[in-house]
């Protein structure tokens, strides 16, 4: 994985594992690690930061309640995350193009 990958505190534990592949986040600073990433999404200071939104999706899409600090970081901790992806494709999906 790319950048290191955020693995919740309870992730090992589960019955069944949960791991999330995304694309870089490093468009932002290629300093930041993956871990580092998804502990700013954590973050109650950070609700509607626009480039963290893909967190906030995939947390929709499990059905929590993103309003809530404790909701999100419930999920979070239960799951393996990296960015298989090694650069942003926000270029790319936009027009349609590879190296855009």
């Amino acid at each position: 994985m790319y950048h290191g990958v955020y693995e919740g505190a309870a992730a090992d534990a589960q019955e069944k594992k949960i791991l999330i592949l995304g694309e870089s986040h490093h468009d932002l600073d290629s300093s930041i690690t993956t871990q580092e990433v998804v502990e700013d999404y954590l973050s109650p200071e950070n609700t509607t930061k626009q480039s963290l939104q893909f967190f906030h999706k995939i947390a929709l899409a499990f059905g929590v309640d993103t309003g809530k600090v404790e909701e999100k970081a419930r999920l979070w901790d239960k799951v393996f995350f990296g960015n298989y992806i090694n650069r942003h494709l926000a270029k790319i999906r936009c027009s349609g193009k590879i190296g855009a």
